[in-house]
């Protein structure tokens, strides 16, 4: 698995909230799950973690225990 992923939109960003980040938790992830061979007894777990946080820099998005590495997005103003 990488550990950096760059998207790049194409539209501004500028009204990104966590609220409108959060609409991905609206997506069948079992289905996902089994489409990549995730066992179905992670999905859940994750599901309770999830937060999207706003951070200086972009947004974190939190679905492992604390501690553990989360999905960082960064929003670089130069862009």
């Amino acid at each position: 698995m990488p550990s950096w992923v760059i998207i790049y939109c194409t539209k501004d960003i500028d009204d990104v909230t966590p609220e409108s980040i959060g609409e991905i938790k609206q997506n069948d992830y079992w289905s996902l799950a089994e489409d990549y061979d995730v066992a179905d007894d992670l999905v859940s777990p994750a599901l309770t973690l999830f937060k999207i946080v706003k951070t200086s820099d972009g947004f974190t998005l939190q679905y492992r225990p604390e501690g553990e590495r989360q999905l960082t997005m960064v929003l670089p103003s130069f862009w």
